[in-house]
């Protein structure tokens, strides 16, 4: 009877580790459309496409068990370049499982750490559930045949036990590359206004995207350079532009420069998609020079990328306003003489003249003195002791009407006349009052006037 007894109980803890054995948690993953891997097939510009995977797992532990799941390798291509970042989004299909609790229901980017997915109940019962996997050509920046793993892996709660599943990802890319280029004022257009400092400024925005090639390169080249209705060229300094906006490839110039009629490469990169702009701005140390009209010009921009090249005209156009000014700086206090006395020094006075114009026609400049230089008490200072002469200011062109000190007229009278082209001036008009013996002490002044007509 006692060995009967032992041999029952040998026979008990036989099957009990028989049973203990043959639990098992296990996991498999078939692609819903078939075969054995996510082949997502062509992807051209503008779409999405999304594949779907069947989960499923076998559980005989009889404990709350967990999936996850997570980028094993990026989709690469045949170069090792990655299709882009972030580029697979997914998400579980509601009401594809039996039991538990589904994550993940919301669309979101898989990455390298693990995910959850799904929950048993606290029983552990065999389940399954669908997982959707999308691309979007937005998110792509490469082209060519990519191959990608996502890992998927089973754990129970608590327990250090796991079971994995590797799933491959193809996709094909053969993306067309797109270009963008586009005018400030109009797609077509860059518009620029000479009017004071104001209106100055433009640009052309490029962009481009779906570069498959590698090295791309955008090209600059002046058709056109902007000319009046008369074919006369803009000045060639006036029009400044530089490179910006990229952070992906070298842009030229960066400092603002004259442009040029030859070609100039602007920008190169490697990137597969990228923005940049040409700004451009009219030099104000050159405005003062230009003569007024409308300047129309054509530019042209060059993009080329492996085999591929791509052009688009871009219109510039320059409007210069016309302007013809004077600007007077008089002594403060006027054309005065304060406290002469018959011994006194030599007294000097200086008016600042600056004629503004771009009109192109030749002016004068007239000087109206209002009356007579006299002190508080009437007493008139004679002329041949009031004179007055022209000094231009750094060169400037046109030609004084007094050379040297010269008495004072006492009406309306010439004082400066430009070049035969009209060109802006700049002069001072030096006033010289000398006092003589027996002259009448005092303050002594007059108003005087300036004038600015064309010829």
């Amino acid at each position: 009877m006692k060995r009967i007894t032992i041999l029952i109980c040998i026979v008990i803890f036989s099957l009990l580790g028989f049973s203990h054995a043959q639990a098992e948690i296990s996991l498999s993953v078939t692609p819903v459309s078939g075969g054995n891997s996510l082949r997502f097939g062509r992807i051209s510009s503008g779409i999405e496409v999304s594949q779907e995977a069947r989960i499923r797992v076998s559980s005989s532990e009889g404990t709350q068990y967990q999936v996850f799941h997570r980028l094993l390798d990026p989709l690469v291509n045949e170069k090792n370049v990655p299709l882009g970042n972030d580029v697979i989004s997914t998400y579980t299909l509601l009401g594809s499982n039996a039991s538990g609790t589904l994550y993940a229901q919301n669309v979101e980017r898989i990455g390298f750490g693990d995910q959850l997915l799904y929950s048993s109940a606290s029983g552990g019962e065999s389940d399954n559930f669908t997982v959707v996997y999308a691309i979007s050509s937005d998110r792509i920046n490469a082209t060519g045949n990519f191959f990608g793993r996502i890992q998927y892996a089973v754990r129970p709660v608590g327990g250090a036990s796991q079971d994995d599943v590797i799933l491959n990802m193809t996709v094909e890319v053969s993306g067309e590359l797109k270009i963008e280029v586009e005018g400030s004022s109009t797609p077509d257009t860059v518009r620029l206004k000479l009017k004071g400092d104001r209106d100055r400024e433009g640009f052309v925005k490029l962009g481009f995207r779906e570069n498959i090639a590698g090295e791309i390169r955008a090209f600059q080249e002046v058709e056109i350079f902007p000319q009046d209705e008369f074919f006369t060229g803009i000045n060639e300094n006036l029009i400044l532009y530089t490179a910006s906006g990229s952070t992906k490839g070298e842009l030229s110039p960066h400092v603002p420069t004259a442009l040029t009629r030859k070609r100039s490469l602007i920008y190169s990169s490697r990137a597969g998609e990228d923005t940049f702009y040409i700004n451009f701005i009219l030099n104000e140390n050159d405005m003062g020079q230009q003569r007024a009209g409308t300047y129309k010009g054509k530019l042209k921009y060059i993009v080329e990328a492996g085999q591929d090249r791509r052009e688009k005209d871009i219109s510039l156009e320059v409007e210069v306003e016309p302007t013809f000014i004077m600007e007077v700086d008089l002594p403060t206090g006027g054309l005065s003489f304060d406290r002469l006395l018959p011994d006194s020094q030599p007294s000097i006075r200086e008016v600042d003249v600056q004629v503004r114009t771009n009109l192109g026609k030749p002016y004068m400049v007239t000087q109206s003195i209002a009356s007579p230089l006299t002190n508080e008490t009437g007493a008139q200072m004679p002329g041949e002791y009031f004179t007055m002469k022209i000094e231009p200011v750094d060169g400037q062109s046109g030609k004084g009407m007094f050379a040297d000190y010269q008495p004072v007229p006492g009406s309306d009278h010439p004082i400066f006349a430009s070049d035969n082209k009209g060109s802006p001036s700049h002069f001072k008009v030096i006033y010289r009052l000398r006092p003589f013996e027996g002259m009448a002490a005092g303050d002594y002044s007059t108003s005087i006037r300036f004038s600015l007509g064309e010829i």
